[in-house]
């Protein structure tokens, strides 16, 4: 399949927003393509000038016959980690996780929760 810039601009990319005092300004990125960015003085100025941006940095990135980065999509995880740690953390969280009542998956999870809260 010809991966054109239709292809590209229906993907479904990780927006980041972000306000810089110093600045007095709303700065939008994506994440899977680096220093490809955005200002405006509102988030949604800010998105709308991105769009324009975005489309024209990744039709260069055609042109030059580029690797573009594609964004994950959820359905493409299945909920398994695999995750090793030290006999002594196990016992802990089996002994933290047994007072709570929960699983140590469960417990994990709560904690991972913590970490990503802020991704979208």
């Amino acid at each position: 399949m010809l991966k054109d810039i239709n292809y590209y601009m229906n993907l479904p990319w990780t927006y980041q927003v972000w306000y810089e005092p110093g600045d007095k300004a709303y700065f939008v990125q994506v994440t899977e393509i680096r220093f490809c960015t955005a200002h405006g003085d509102t988030p949604s100025e800010a998105m709308a000038l991105f769009e324009t941006i975005f489309k024209d940095h990744v039709q260069v990135m055609i042109n030059e016959g580029m690797d573009i980065p594609e964004p994950v999509a959820p359905e493409d995880y299945k909920g398994n980690i695999s995750y090793r740690t030290t006999p002594e953390r196990h016992y802990r969280l089996a002994k933290k996780a047994k007072r709570e009542n929960v699983s140590i998956n469960k417990l994990l999870d709560r904690a991972v929760e913590d970490l990503i809260d802020d991704v979208a």
